[in-house]
């Protein structure tokens, strides 16, 4: 169990759009980008968060570090981290129960930088 804990995930964020795709019956899949970027982020989460996943209540604060300013849609963006630290961070994305979110530019090291918090000792009902 923790209090707080810091994720970094290097790589420019990428959209939701760019990685689910849409197949000819309309059902959602995601793409092998996207299923590599999931993979890639899930080993950097194992290598930085020891511990079990935790089944209380999370706020998080995100702070997206893209390489350029092109606009960005901030809902899309998170999709894709937050299904990978399920399992390995929480259990659920829906723990999830307050955020927020900034965009930075950084060329040099695009990256993002999550920190989630336990929301006192709130659980979900399973």
């Amino acid at each position: 169990m923790f209090k707080e804990t810091k994720i970094s995930l290097s790589g420019n964020p990428v959209s939701g759009d760019m990685i689910y795709k849409k197949n000819q019956k309309g059902f959602i899949y995601l793409s092998q980008t996207g299923k590599n970027r999931k993979l890639d982020y899930q080993w950097q989460a194992k290598s930085q968060f020891k511990g079990a996943p935790t089944k209380e209540e999370l706020e998080i604060e995100v702070k997206y570090y893209c390489v350029n300013k092109r606009r960005r849609d901030m809902d899309n963006l998170s999709k894709l981290f937050t299904d990978s630290l399920q399992g390995i961070v929480y259990e659920n994305d829906c723990q999830i129960t307050k955020d927020s979110h900034e965009m930075f530019v950084d060329p040099e090291n695009p990256r993002i930088e999550i920190t989630l918090r336990e929301r006192k000792g709130q659980k979900l009902k399973s």
